[in-house]
């Protein structure tokens, strides 16, 4: 279906179709590049990121040529409040298409004074994946260790040929209405797959 909005700018008319759809998905491509740093997306981007409740898919500046082909689809995780849409989202599309869901926990560096116990953050993660693996989707996990988590994310999602990588982020507005999760903001901008951000407590 296509659908031609002539009287609303461009983040309204989106807001307006999400609205009228239920459990709806917005996709769309940002090059936005500002002059505070490569950080600032598009103003399009910024705003439907900011205003809409559901989940988003863009598709950033460093989009790979091959990455419409079905793939392994990443996922970031990094609490409990923030597994639920996340993993509902990209479960419905691993389901989809068919192809494995990997869930990735970051922690600190080893030997680091906050960081966890291996038997704790392999715990997480085999709670999240269980019911999905008892609904026949193919999931696996791992915890990575390091201080940056979208560097991590991303090096695991290349390492294994994935074509969509989520995140979840509590933040939907900062400076001049920039998007300020931190690790979503910086996937946006160095991912060569699309990125799939959903809120927090929405």
């Amino acid at each position: 279906e296509t659908l031609v909005i002539y009287d609303r700018m461009a983040p309204d008319a989106i807001q307006y179709v999400v609205a009228e759809h239920a459990d709806p998905v917005v996709c769309m491509t940002t090059r936005g590049r500002g002059a505070v740093s490569a950080a600032v997306l598009g103003s399009t981007a910024n705003d439907v990121l900011r205003d809409v409740a559901c989940p988003v898919i863009i598709a950033g500046p460093n989009l790979a040529a091959d990455s419409w082909i079905p793939g392994p689809i990443v996922v970031g995780l990094d609490g409990v409040q923030a597994a639920g849409r996340l993993l509902g989202a990209a479960s419905t599309f691993a389901a989809t298409l068919n192809v494995p869901l990997w869930m990735v926990q970051v922690m600190p560096p080893q030997g680091a004074p906050d960081g966890h116990g291996a038997g704790v953050e392999t715990t997480y993660l085999e709670q999240q994946a269980r019911p999905m693996r008892s609904a026949g989707l193919a999931v696996g996990w791992d915890v990575l260790h390091g201080a940056d988590a979208a560097t991590e994310i991303l090096e695991f999602a290349r390492s294994h040929e994935a074509r969509l990588v989520g995140v979840a982020t509590r933040a939907r507005t900062g400076m001049g209405g920039m998007v300020r999760g931190s690790v979503a903001r910086s996937l946006l901008h160095t991912a060569t797959m699309p990125v799939l951000i959903t809120h927090v407590g929405d």
